[in-house]
């Protein structure tokens, strides 16, 4: 069940690079190149991204992912939230509206003197006063609880239910970073929450930041914005692009390792044989048309090919586990390694050309027609085979 919450958000249309053409299909697999993957089971070619993120494309801290089991390096964001702590505070709170006095829009004045070092409402946004009297603007700083962090823009007003770009730490230091900040102000640390749409996770580190790119490692305390704790999450990996968190796609992790981002954004690795691979490809394919399906296996055993080394030579060239295992194929191996996985898909395929020097292909009935699909070409169709 997909727990949410509002988030007031902006978005906008991010261009996708596709990289593998799906025949006649009505669907495509897309690739991503900062990451590399390819998603299945989508019907966009683009992807809709926090505006914030969109206008800062270099923010966000993507994680150093560790070598396989060992513990992630959690990046810092300069907010040092385990290190350092302040004592609560009393801070007084003032509105326009019912405290009256006046306001300028830089000073605000009760009873004729200035009031500082308090929370004042001008009837539509909040600031807090500082010392002088003027309002702290663009700065993190703590909520006089001593426990949790806020924010106020460049304008001086406080930042409620909406991400902020964070361009300097609680200390001064300079950064580059997107934060969310809840109904009551409060970074949120450590959470998983979903868009506006319902359809996108967004995943927000230990650190308070918006995971934006790259790989990762989730932390062993994650929670979902309502509280819940994000069990299935704990210490797995996972990568993230555009601000959200990358799920049902292949792809090649950190170390090269093949690896599919499940339904729900955690990194599951299949085992490393060619029976392994092929039959979690054709697990991670959902209903559809037949032509569909077989152009999405297409689409992945292609995405695997396009990491693989081209070869003729060897023992595996022309085999599913040069394709899967050992990193190297050809138009033999990719046939196979396609028809290995339509096999478990529950597919009966002829291999065209087989054992010849000659492009080859696998053909097939799909939705009652004849017609054929490419495992090196990444793409699938009705009728006879184009090429």
């Amino acid at each position: 069940m997909k727990r949410r919450t509002k988030l007031s958000v902006y978005m906008a249309a991010l261009a996708i690079a596709a990289t593998v053409t799906v025949g006649a299909a009505t669907k495509t697999a897309h690739a991503e190149e900062d990451i590399n993957i390819i998603r299945i089971g989508t019907d966009a070619d683009t992807s809709e991204n926090l505006e914030t993120v969109a206008k800062h494309p270099s923010s966000g801290t993507t994680a150093a992912v560790p070598a396989s089991g060992t513990t992630a390096a959690v990046p810092s964001s300069g907010i040092e939230m385990d290190e350092e702590t302040v004592g609560a505070f009393q801070a007084e709170y003032y509105n326009l509206t019912t405290s009256g006095g006046s306001w300028d829009g830089t000073y605000y004045t009760l009873n004729g003197a200035t009031v500082t070092n308090a929370f004042f409402c001008d009837g539509t946004y909040t600031y807090y006063l500082q010392a002088d009297g003027t309002p702290m603007k663009d700065r993190l700083t703590y909520h006089p609880d001593g426990e949790h962090i806020i924010y106020f823009d460049e304008d001086g007003h406080e930042v409620f239910d909406d991400f902020a770009h964070i361009s300097e730490t609680i200390s001064g230091e300079e950064t580059n970073d997107i934060c969310y900040f809840n109904t009551y102000g409060y970074m949120y640390v450590d959470v998983l929450t979903w868009d506006p749409s319902g359809q996108e996770i967004i995943y927000i580190t230990p650190y308070g930041v918006v995971q934006v790119e790259g790989w990762f490692q989730y932390s062993g305390t994650l929670k979902w914005a309502d509280g819940t704790p994000a069990t299935e999450y704990w210490n797995n990996y996972g990568g993230c692009a555009g601000g959200y968190v990358i799920r049902d796609a292949w792809g090649f992790d950190w170390e090269d390792r093949l690896t599919y981002l499940q339904g729900n954004g955690v990194c599951k690795y299949p085992e490393m044989t060619a029976d392994g691979v092929a039959s979690m490809i054709a697990a991670s394919i959902g209903p559809g048309t037949d032509l569909e399906r077989v152009s999405y296996a297409a689409g992945i055993v292609a995405f695997i090919c396009q990491n693989d080394t081209y070869t003729t030579e060897g023992s595996y060239y022309n085999k599913p586990e040069g394709v899967f295992i050992q990193r190297q194929y050809s138009c033999a191996g990719s046939t196979r390694a396609l028809g290995l996985v339509l096999n478990y898909m529950g597919y009966s395929w002829t291999h065209i050309n087989e054992n010849q020097w000659t492009h080859q292909w696998c053909e097939l009935t799909m939705d009652g027609q004849k017609g054929y699909a490419d495992g090196m070409g990444g793409f699938a169709g009705y009728g006879a085979y184009p090429y």
